[in-house]
């Protein structure tokens, strides 16, 4: 006898098939009660698979002594799950509850085996899902799984693998105090709505890659025993839409990520972080040009945009080293153009000879590096002072350079 017999013995046999024939039967005539029931195992292993359910029916509290299956079925009316236990797993992969529900409740409900809420056809959730304070022993299985609703897994605890790879959130989505204590995907999942992780712990390692937020996300006191990855801004799809919404997050990612000593991954996301605190800066100015407040300020376009072209675009924050080389080699060239075509350099001799152009190429690189040979010199006062500009702007984009180097291979 097999264990799915075994199980269904203990209620009789014959016992158990007549009562899950009723249940298929009554579920398009009238509306149900399983309050608080014990369902025995289906001999068949049929449950609810493909029923459509056109009347209200309660499993509130209701036990499922086996596989709870509910295969493509269709809930076109209340159906409770809140409070429920599913001793052999559940299974509601590509199952549709209708907006005549008014929700799909499985608040504090204990799935025991593994919960399939996987979609593999069509959309599922048309109404609001409620989570709350469920119970996931075993594996849970969101994949492709569509909310058109307000999805509530607030203080839900997953305590093997949450999958939730493609799953598309088209209004808010709450996981606030969740605890994932094995491996969280939401690779590729769609959030269209706000998402909020505030005080969600990730036990393992939690992977949000081309998961796209498209309007707020919020992680604030989110605790991660290992790795949390996110898309960088430069891959596709670009993750966030939101500046305030990138920050939280990758600082979160940036924390993670040196806590398990990828440091090289940990920089790249303190350089998103940053870019997102510029954008928000940029964004937050409100003065108008004639105001003081528009030029000097914590919130000036002056600082904003100083930060903007010197912080990101030639140090990088720290995390680009090439940047402010290139830069170095960008001023090199264009003084050496200038003191070429203008006749702004010449030997430092009797006949002063007018420097050509690889002659202004290497007064250039003097100057740049503020080597000063004095076999070359400017003409004119113009040609001094762009001179001395090279000069400070040499040693300045030399110790950025050194500065970036160092922060990136010495950490």
């Amino acid at each position: 006898m097999s264990d799915n017999q075994g199980a269904a013995s203990q209620f009789g046999e014959d016992e158990a098939r007549r009562f899950w024939e009723e249940a298929r039967r009554n579920a398009d005539l009238r509306p149900a009660d399983f309050t608080g029931k014990r369902l025995p195992v289906d001999p068949d292993g049929r449950g609810f698979c493909g029923i459509t359910f056109k009347h209200p029916v309660s499993f509130k509290g209701a036990v499922f002594e086996g596989l709870a299956n509910s295969k493509a079925a269709t809930f076109q009316e209340n159906v409770n799950f809140a409070g429920a236990e599913f001793r052999g797993g559940a299974c509601f992969q590509d199952a549709k509850w209708l907006e005549m529900n008014r929700c799909a409740d499985f608040s504090e409900a204990v799935f025991r085996g593994v919960a399939e809420f996987r979609s593999l056809e069509s959309p599922q959730f048309a109404v609001p899902v409620l989570f709350w304070k469920a119970t996931f022993d075993e594996d849970a299985y969101f994949h492709r799984a569509t909310f058109a609703q307000h999805a509530n897994f607030l203080q839900t605890a997953f305590h093997a693998k949450a999958i939730f790879r493609g799953a598309c959130f088209n209004a808010d989505a709450e996981f606030g105090e969740a605890q994932f204590k094995s491996y969280a995907d939401f690779g590729g999942a769609s959030f269209r709505k706000s998402a909020a992780f505030g005080g969600v712990t990730f036990g393992s390692e939690a992977d949000f890659k081309r998961a796209t937020f498209q309007s707020k996300a919020f992680f604030p006191g989110v605790r991660a025993a290992s790795s949390v990855t996110f898309s960088l801004p430069g891959e596709k799809p670009r993750p966030f839409q939101c500046p305030q919404a990138e920050e939280s997050a990758y600082r979160l990612a940036k924390k993670s990520a040196q806590h398990t000593g990828d440091y090289r991954r940990a920089g790249e996301y303190h350089y998103a972080e940053q870019c997102a605190i510029n954008c928000q800066q940029r964004k937050g100015i409100s003065a108008p040009p004639w105001k003081l407040a528009f030029w000097w300020g914590e919130k000036s376009a002056l600082r904003a945009y100083f930060e903007y072209v010197f912080g990101r675009g030639v140090f990088g924050y720290g995390e680009k080293p090439l940047r402010p080389l290139l830069a170095g080699v960008a001023v090199i060239l264009a003084c050496a153009l200038v003191y070429w075509l203008f006749s702004g350099a010449c030997h430092s001799t009797a006949t002063a000879e007018v420097a050509g152009f690889f002659d202004s190429l290497y007064f250039s690189i003097v100057t740049f590096t503020t080597l000063g040979y004095g076999d070359l010199r400017p003409i004119a006062t113009t040609f001094r002072l762009i001179a001395a500009g090279e000069a400070l702007s040499g040693a300045a984009l030399m110790a950025l350079f050194v500065v970036s180097l160092a922060r990136r291979f010495t950490r």
